[in-house]
């Protein structure tokens, strides 16, 4: 078996087992919520019974997602998808332990420019390659300076920027392409 297959393969059943494990704290934590809300509080019970079977349908969704799988790079989205709805969990059940909300990563534009530019440096290739591309992927004609070509950026980032929706890590491709596109106005406009 190719060492990628195997690669493939070992990711697939350590995100199953994820999964699993995660549907199976669910269980543990409406046993806890039955035991400290049901005869005090039923309703402050049923709604949290309603958020966490949510998550589980997510969780199997997600399962359904991991089984049809067939790239690695279909694992990594979904691993960002797994890790989405985690946060979501942790959120629902972190008043049922009297404790603060986990910590989720954060995203940083920093970190994302730099390793768009390990990308490029390495040999990989960039997403855009001409300046004409580049200025429609920023929804511009072409004769914008750099200080429009930046106001676009930073609106089309704020608009795909993980934090600005709520954790939601799905749109990255479209961020990616669009760091690609002004960091190659940024190299090759005739204003720098």
């Amino acid at each position: 078996m190719p060492p990628d297959a195997t690669k493939f393969l070992e990711q697939k059943r350590k995100l199953t087992r994820r999964i699993s494990a995660l549907c199976g704290s669910i269980e543990q934590d409406l046993t806890v919520a039955f035991d400290k809300y049901f005869e005090e509080n039923s309703y402050a019970y049923f709604s949290f019974e309603e958020k966490l079977n949510s998550v589980r349908t997510l969780f199997e969704s997600i399962q359904n997602q991991v089984a049809e799988a067939t790239r690695i790079s279909d694992l990594s989205k979904i691993a960002e998808r797994v890790l989405y709805v985690e946060d979501r969990m942790d959120e629902i059940i972190a008043p049922l332990y009297n404790r603060r909300r986990r910590k989720r990563n954060s995203f940083r534009f920093s970190d994302f420019f730099n390793k768009y530019k390990e990308q490029i440096g390495s040999g990989a290739e960039s997403e855009v390659s001409t300046l004409k591309e580049a200025f429609e992927l920023l929804g511009l004609s072409g004769d914008e300076t750099m200080l429009k070509v930046t106001a676009a950026f930073r609106s089309f980032a704020k608009k795909y920027h993980p934090d600005a929706r709520g954790g939601d890590r799905s749109q990255e491709i479209k961020l990616r392409r669009i760091v690609g596109a002004y960091q190659y106005i940024k190299q090759n406009h005739p204003d720098t």
